[in-house]
């Protein structure tokens, strides 16, 4: 996807281009009974939840971007390579080319960037830029330990090609959940991932899932529904499939590797 087709994509939303801030109580939150709008901004009383979304939201905002590739969704900074940072989002948005487009948060600033590693099993890839200034590379923390069932978490990411970063809360369902999915989903159709109850679009394929401390402990790869059985009380809820966090932590090292095998420039000064 060139960078004219993704400036496309903000300027179908160009009317919130001109609206004012969130209020400093306000995140834009994907809520369950009602359709995202970019220009909507959902307030919340933050001391009744049980994750700090206002707190998260913000940190991780400078770490999120928006990928466009042979599909449009999320991404995370997630390491520094020398002077590079890694980018990690889902392969399926990427499958077809050797580069993306990256947009950055709260900026009309798109860049080209290539793919260097994939993990298509695990719907995996990494993406990696120059940053152009001090500080423009904002890895997230990578949760070390397994999360919990019942942990509170927080997708975030763009839903719908939205020019506005949206926040998804939840909680764990499964650490060991399966995935049930088309290829392009990930090769390994039943792989274990992490499966949560919380309201995710196309569009946040990509992004962190993230604890209460604001660590990435997964990668959103797909949403859905599940029908609760009569035991449970019935209904229906939405639910979304994360790759663990230890499947991209094997890529990154795997890139590292080969990447300081690779040769290196000669310096003109010798």
């Amino acid at each position: 996807m060139s960078v004219d087709e993704i400036r496309d994509f903000q300027s179908r939303n160009a009317a919130c281009h001109e609206y004012s801030p969130p209020a400093d109580n306000e995140v834009p939150t994907l809520v369950p009974d009602r359709e995202p709008d970019a220009c909507d901004r959902t307030s919340y009383e933050y001391g009744a939840q049980p994750i700090d979304i206002l707190a998260l939201y913000k940190s991780a905002k400078p770490s999120v971007v928006q990928v466009a590739g042979n599909d449009v969704g999320s991404g995370f900074m997630v390491d520094r390579v020398g002077t590079a940072c890694l980018v990690a989002t889902a392969n399926h948005l990427v499958s077809n080319s050797d580069q993306a487009a990256i947009r950055f948060n709260d900026t009309d600033d798109v860049r080209i960037i290539p793919k260097v590693a994939k993990d298509p099993a695990n719907d995996l890839a990494l993406l990696e830029f120059e940053p152009n200034q001090a500080g423009e590379c904002k890895p997230l923390g990578l949760q070390a330990k397994e999360p919990r069932k019942g942990d509170p978490v927080v997708t975030l990411g763009f839903p719908r090609m939205s020019v506005e970063m949206f926040a998804s809360p939840g909680k764990i369902l499964e650490t060991d959940g399966k995935m049930k999915k088309p290829p392009e989903f990930g090769e390994n159709v039943d792989r274990n991932v992490i499966t949560t109850e919380q309201r995710t679009m196309g569009g946040n394929s990509g992004g962190p899932l993230l604890n209460a401390k604001g660590e990435a402990v997964g990668v959103h790869v797909a949403g859905g529904t599940r029908t609760l059985s009569f035991w449970k009380g019935g209904g229906t809820i939405r639910i979304a499939h994360d790759t663990k966090i230890d499947a991209l932590n094997a890529l990154i090292e795997k890139y590292k590797k080969a990447r300081a095998h690779q040769p290196q420039p000669m310096d003109p000064a010798n």
